[in-house]
């Protein structure tokens, strides 16, 4: 007589096995990407992009596509990107630290705005991986730094020297 297993033992068994090999599956690091300054163009103005202290860059997902990056003069820019782009899923989203040149998370840097700042589209918004690191990029001022979610409520589309 053969062994045979049950119907409810062997969907358990497969069940074991498929969470077995997915729980072997790491999905990638998703790393800020290399922008070639001088070369690359910002995705929403079209300028050269020069200056990496205020390089952005976001991944994304289409809504029909697949993953992927845009790469920003400004991080002014990148704000009208996804303003514009609001069908697309923004999986991350990266910014320069301004003293640094270090790619950082944009949802976990300090942002200051002032027209003081001069970025490349006069959009006058500098990131800092600290509240401290943001502020110093326009010293003498009393501007407190401030997060993301506050940056994107203050920001309002058309500012900037690309309307």
């Amino acid at each position: 007589m053969s062994p045979t297993l049950s119907r409810g033992a062997c969907l358990g068994y497969c069940l074991i096995v498929v969470v077995a090999i997915a729980a072997c599956e790491h999905p990638a690091a998703i790393t800020p990407p290399t922008i070639h300054y001088g070369e690359d163009a910002c995705d929403f103005c079209r300028m050269t992009i020069d200056d990496a202290r205020f390089a952005a860059a976001l991944i994304y997902r289409a809504p029909a596509g697949r993953q992927r990056v845009a790469i920003f003069d400004d991080i002014g820019c990148m704000l009208a990107w996804q303003r514009e782009h609001s069908s697309d899923r923004t999986i991350t989203a990266f910014v320069h630290d301004y003293k640094t040149h270090q790619w950082i998370k944009a949802s976990g840097a300090w942002y200051v705005r002032s027209s003081a700042i001069q970025t490349p589209m006069g959009w006058g918004i500098a990131a800092g991986a600290s509240q401290t690191d943001a502020e110093q990029a326009n010293p003498g001022s009393s501007l407190k730094a401030m997060d993301f979610s506050e940056l994107w409520s203050a920001e309002k589309p058309g500012q900037g020297t690309m309307k």
